[in-house]
């Protein structure tokens, strides 16, 4: 049965509608394409960006040794004559062994820069993912509000009838102290949720960049449940996409170890003018590997390889483990929200009618009035929190399952 509006419930009523678009107070009401478009500018991907183009520097940054340019000049004077002569050197070098190495450092870095990629690709997820409970999170608070609100109006109701229940003598004073006690719990619980709610408003604003977040409120479509989503195979996450990344660097890197074990090689040219004749020579030195051999090099980049290579197995694992989880969690939480709804929630209330109906005419007593009001109030609170459960859940989902952002499922409307 609907609960009559006490006067304090009017005034609440005729606020809330001044506070709403076209009233007297601006507001700013937030979408969810609203908070996707904001995405791109938030500081952690911008940092993952400045990563991802460090990367791609450090690639270019690889480059072959230049050739040396040798010259020289000078007087040389025989010594069984007395005739001077200018002399001139003209040389021209080039290491050799680099050549081995530089082609594996190359591919080392090309996977650095795959790697750096899939950690873009990654804290663009996380971000997705916690605005996505930041939105839901305010939408809950919002629609708890005025759960509690609702709530208040309805023991200011039960008040005014005991009132004049004891008035007429047919309820004891003690009956009236115990509504008046529920009412003021209410009422406290509802100004700690409005604390809770402005300090969510807040947070999401400074994420957003909102001048007023406390104006603030998301246009979402709370009563909506959403299917639940196939789970995607993870084999192309960013998250094991940068492994395997990661992996291929390492592996690339032994392979540079091993070919800078050769012994360097250098060639050069070489064209000048001595005392007595025109010289031109070719020349190849060769390194000898005599105090440095590089082989503890080689032994760390393989100790490298291979744990890049665990550390692939591990993510992997974990990776499934979170997605069964994750599945797992949003099947509870959307089956506990259906029968929330279907069941609990109903019997709830018409047992909360009844007995009202009963106390009214003094068939029933307060203490199961009170019960009947505390069991419907815990079934339409926990509702709430079942829907905003499942929505984290949603939003753990779409973090978790392959593909990228484009094919995601949605998180909001």
């Amino acid at each position: 049965m609907p609960w009559p509006l006490p006067t304090g419930r009017r005034l609440g009523v005729l606020v809330l509608a001044l506070l709403l678009p076209g009233g007297a107070a601006a507001e700013t009401v937030l979408r969810w394409e609203d908070v996707l478009a904001a995405l791109p500018s938030q500081p952690e991907l911008a940092a993952a960006r400045a990563e991802r183009d460090a990367a791609a520097a450090d690639r270019r940054a690889l480059a072959l040794p230049n050739p040396e340019l040798e010259l020289a000049g000078g007087r040389a004077e025989p010594l069984d004559a007395d005739v001077t002569r200018d002399t001139w050197e003209l040389g021209v070098s080039l290491p050799l062994r680099p050549w081995g190495p530089w082609r594996h450092a190359r591919a080392a870095a090309a996977a650095s820069v795959t790697a750096a990629d899939a950690a873009l690709d990654l804290a663009r997820r996380d971000l997705r993912r916690q605005l996505a409970r930041d939105f839901w999170q305010v939408a809950h608070d919002g629609r708890r509000l005025a759960l509690l609100d609702e709530l208040r109006a309805h023991a200011e109701h039960l008040v005014q009838l005991a009132r004049l229940r004891v008035e007429l003598g047919e309820a004891r004073p003690a009956e009236l102290l115990r509504l008046e006690l529920e009412r003021e719990e209410l009422l406290s619980a509802l100004a700690a949720a409005d604390v809770e709610a402005r300090l969510a408003r807040a947070a999401l604003g400074r994420r957003l960049a909102l001048r007023d977040p406390a104006d603030l409120r998301v246009d979402a479509d709370w009563d909506t449940l959403p299917p639940l989503p196939a789970a995607d195979p993870a084999a192309s996450h960013p998250t094991l996409a940068g492994a395997r990344a990661r992996s291929a660097a390492a592996d690339a890197r032994l392979a540079a170890a091993r070919a800078d074990r050769w012994p360097g090689l250098r060639l050069g040219a070489l064209r000048g003018r001595e005392a007595d004749a025109d010289v031109q020579a070719l020349q190849l030195s060769l390194e000898l590997p005599l105090f440095d051999r590089r082989g503890a090099g080689v032994d760390r980049a393989r100790a490298e390889t291979s744990r890049a290579r665990e550390e692939q197995r591990r993510l992997e694992r974990e990776l499934a483990d979170a997605l069964d989880d994750a599945l797992a969690h949003a099947r509870l939480a959307r089956d506990h929200v259906t029968r929330l709804e279907a069941e609990v929630l109903p019997r709830a209330r018409r047992a909360l009618d009844a007995l009202e109906t009963e106390y009214r005419v003094g068939e029933a007593d307060l203490v199961a009035l009170l019960d009947a009001r505390r069991a419907h109030a815990r079934s339409a609170l926990a509702l709430l929190a079942a829907r905003l459960d499942y929505r984290f859940a949603l939003a753990d989902l779409d973090a978790l399952n392959a593909g990228d952002d484009d094919h995601a499922p949605d998180l909001a409307p």
